[in-house]
């Protein structure tokens, strides 16, 4: 069941005005996008024997291994990353990527989510010590 246009774009303005109250419903949502639309999740549901149709609480739903993080470009659909964030890594060990279709909704979201649970992130002034930082890009 491949999501048309119109419907992608309902589903990311009930991700945009998210309530507590909704957050099942829409996460289950999402999940049957993903796997109707990201062949290579629908694969590894399949090979899990798991059936989407079956899944009806988000406890259900199963997770990519991080491994896959590592040997496989992670979206649905077809388009060109605007972000890349990686994982840090010790010697000789292949970091984890996260690709990011729109970066400017990726921040407005991750700033919402801070916001929900803590207060405005601009009251915020965070300070941290994160060793190879500044060295690496894509974190």
């Amino acid at each position: 069941m491949e999501m048309t246009q119109k419907e992608r774009a309902s589903l990311l303005h009930r991700i945009e005005h998210i309530s507590s109250t909704g957050f099942e419903m829409l996460a289950l949502d999402v999940f049957q996008y993903q796997a109707a639309n990201n062949p290579l999740y629908a694969r590894f549901l399949d090979l899990l024997g798991k059936k989407p149709s079956a899944i009806g609480s988000i406890r259900e739903i199963p997770f990519l291994p991080i491994s896959f993080f590592k040997s496989y470009e992670i979206k649905t659909g077809s388009w060109t990353p605007e972000a890349e964030f990686t994982s840090s890594t010790t010697t000789g060990q292949i970091p984890s990527r996260h690709l990011v279709r729109e970066l400017g909704m990726y921040l407005e979201h991750t700033r919402k989510g801070f916001a929900a649970h803590f207060t405005n992130p601009a009251d915020y002034c965070i300070l941290a010590l994160l060793p190879s930082y500044l060295e690496r890009s894509g974190s």
